[in-house]
């Protein structure tokens, strides 16, 4: 059914159990796993930058601060690929073919073009739950990607996490319900 997988890992939703979820299902397919993240100015977890030094007369400052803005990038950029390649290594661990994807712009037609690009199954990602008026305003990805993936699309929420911890529920007749006798 999966043969190819994509985790779109936005570092802010996807907790820990949910990667070795998708990672237990690829070992069930004998799946391949993209770990991919999209670097995006927007995003909560990127560095923002401050204006203040970009008044006129303060042209050292204003270098200064670019240099120290790119550095907090750069760093912000390694980190992701370190929390990538970490994915990466539990994958490989136990068997289970993986590689890392660290892309820059837009998520949503980024995260699209690269599903088509690998031939991707399915496309894996949380969601951070927006409704209403900050949907209008700030976008969802995992809207975007449901309406625009080439291939199935499997939205993880916190809530559907914490039940996978537990064992199946008994599929034998339920004990509340009287037999009838013949």
């Amino acid at each position: 059914m999966f043969k190819r997988i994509i985790l779109a890992v936005d570092l802010l939703d996807i907790p820990d159990r949910g990667v070795d979820e998708v990672i237990q299902l690829a070992q069930n397919y004998g799946a391949e796993i993209m770990f991919m993240h999209v670097l995006s100015f927007d995003s909560e977890a990127y560095p923002l930058y401050s204006l203040y030094p970009l008044f006129e007369g303060y042209s050292e400052v204003t270098e200064k601060a670019l240099e120290d803005y790119e550095a907090c990038i750069q760093a912000h950029e390694q980190h992701c690929l370190a929390q990538l390649r970490e994915f990466q290594q539990r994958a490989k661990a136990v068997q289970v073919r993986a590689q890392v994807l660290l892309a820059s712009g837009n998520p949503g037609p980024i995260l699209c073009d690269q599903a088509q690009a690998w031939k991707a199954d399915v496309v894996i990602m949380g969601n951070r739950g927006r409704r209403g008026i900050r949907e209008l305003f700030l976008g969802s990805v995992s809207n975007y990607v449901m309406h625009h993936a080439p291939c199935s699309v499997l939205i993880l929420r916190d809530s559907a996490l914490s039940t996978l911890d537990q064992p199946p529920p008994d599929q034998s007749v339920p004990q509340d319900i009287p037999m009838a006798m013949g």
